[in-house]
């Protein structure tokens, strides 16, 4: 079998799908079983031509741009011809790779020619949803998904979105995402009293703002909190005039991107890990991995963190707009070490039994199977 994944970005770009898809092709090419090509939208100004990272293939892809937030049409940026041309070379790229199936990732400039000239081809498609279908979704790709049949949700929020969005019950599998765990040495990151870490790319709807002032809220109750913020993105220079005008950048450790074992080690460090996304959030991979790292986690109740955090187990669901009620809950961690280290256990032993990564390939594998039996 032969998979041909569409995502938004691929590696070297980092962010949740991307850890998912650098995962899911090691495995495949570990078990010989797939072949994983993953292509991805126009970054022609940085990658023209095919390149590989680690075995897998990535085949940048050009894209239907969007004209800022107006529909793919009837407003593209390019003319009749380019769009024919684009159209034209997923239609080659799709003959010459001859994949069993197309999986896409999320919604992206490239999922409207890859919809069109799959089912045009008769190749399945799966949608896989890491987020949840809202208003930034364009209408145009939600008439699109009409005619699939096939959908992956990572949460049960995820689902009743999208349901919503298409006004029909969209039978769509819901598997959660799993990332296989990491050995890291336990002796060399012993938790750092009042740390709080927070893990992702720094846009608004991570809420990492947020996070911020809930630091300012601990320090002026005379907690001697600090921060770090791992992940880079366009709110990053916001985030740091915010740390300076509030007089806690020495407080904050902005610590860019860093590889997955730094990012386990910086959270077995940490006391706290906060969550504060205030829109789209489908899962939280970080959550998931705070958890695998033994950490508590203090989350909105956005889209499927409820799902992902257990509430008053594992940590706390806070409303989003709350921050009284999010630096108390981070306050009942911080001031209480046995609480956080059992919420903390909890979480372990939870993402270890319900998002085992052998269990997730073993799902994806039969969905796989599933939709070419009935093709």
């Amino acid at each position: 079998m032969k998979l041909l994944h569409i995502a938004p970005n691929a590696f070297p770009f980092v962010g949740g799908i991307e850890v998912i898809l650098k995962f899911l092709s090691k495995t495949e090419l570990e078990r010989a079983v797939n072949e994983i090509v993953i292509s991805f939208p126009d970054r022609s100004h940085l990658f023209s031509n095919p390149f590989e990272v680690e075995g897998t293939r990535i085949i940048p892809l050009k894209v239907l741009k969007q004209k800022q937030s107006v529909h793919f049409f009837p407003k593209p940026k390019y003319s009749a011809m380019e769009i024919a041309k684009i159209f034209s070379d997923y239609r080659a790229l799709f003959l010459d790779e001859s994949p069993d199936i197309i999986h896409l990732h999320d919604y992206s400039e490239a999922s409207m020619p890859a919809i069109s000239v799959g089912r045009a081809l008769g190749i399945p498609i799966v949608q896989h949803l890491h987020s949840l279908v809202d208003d930034s979704y364009p209408i145009d790709l939600i008439s699109n998904f009409r005619f699939l049949d096939n959908f992956i949700c990572v949460s049960k929020a995820v689902q009743k979105s999208l349901d919503f969005a298409l006004g029909y019950e969209s039978r769509a599998v819901v598997i959660p995402n799993a990332v296989p765990p990491i050995v890291v040495n336990e002796i060399e990151n012993t938790r750092v009293r009042y740390h709080l870490i927070m893990v992702g790319r720094c846009v608004t709807s991570k809420g990492f703002d947020r996070g911020i002032k809930v630091l300012q809220n601990l320090r002026a109750d005379g907690i001697p909190a600090t921060l770090e913020i791992i992940g880079d993105g366009p709110a990053l220079g916001t985030l740091k005039a915010k740390a300076k005008n509030l007089n806690l950048s020495n407080f904050i450790n902005f610590a860019g991107l860093r590889s997955r074992e730094e990012i386990f080690s910086s959270l077995r460090q940490a006391t706290v890990m906060l969550v504060p996304a205030q829109s789209q959030e489908g899962f939280s991979l970080v959550a998931l991995e705070a958890a695998l790292c033994g950490l508590p986690v203090v989350a909105t109740n956005v889209g499927g963190l409820p799902e992902t955090v257990e509430d008053g187990l594992t940590g706390f669901i806070v409303n989003a707009d709350d921050l009284t009620q999010m630096t108390r809950k981070v306050k009942q961690l911080l001031n209480n070490r046995n609480l956080a280290l059992q919420m903390g256990n909890a979480g372990k032993l939870r993402a270890e039994k319900e998002y085992d990564y052998s269990r997730y390939i073993k799902s994806l594998d039969t969905n796989y199977q599933r939709i070419l039996s009935v093709n």
